[in-house]
């Protein structure tokens, strides 16, 4: 834990982390859910992306792809990084991953 709280305040002084209030994650996490549009159990990772402009996932889980593909829900839709379909960096997850309009 030492070594993560460590890495943490480094990267929110270099401002390479960012921190979101757990009051507005959760009031965000409620107009998803009112949606009905999530195919996934993760509407809080959907609602993070709404509130930081994060565009870029890592996740093997396939119905939160879905759910961060859809314009409806993530506006503009959001890229997805997995290795489910094989392991090691594809050319497409490093081009995401070098891109910085997925940075914020």
């Amino acid at each position: 834990m030492t070594s993560f709280l460590k890495w943490y305040q480094e990267g929110f002084r270099a401002g390479r982390v960012r921190s979101y209030s757990d009051d507005d994650i959760a009031e965000q996490t409620e107009i998803v859910k009112n949606t009905g549009l999530c195919r996934s159990d993760d509407e809080h990772i959907i609602a993070l992306a709404r509130i930081s402009g994060a565009r870029l996932l890592y996740s093997h889980d396939r119905e939160l792809h879905e759910d961060f593909r859809n314009r409806a829900l993530v506006k503009p839709r959001g890229r997805v990084y997995s290795t489910l379909t094989g392991p090691g960096l594809r050319k497409s997850h490093k081009k995401l991953l070098n891109n910085s309009s997925c940075r914020r």
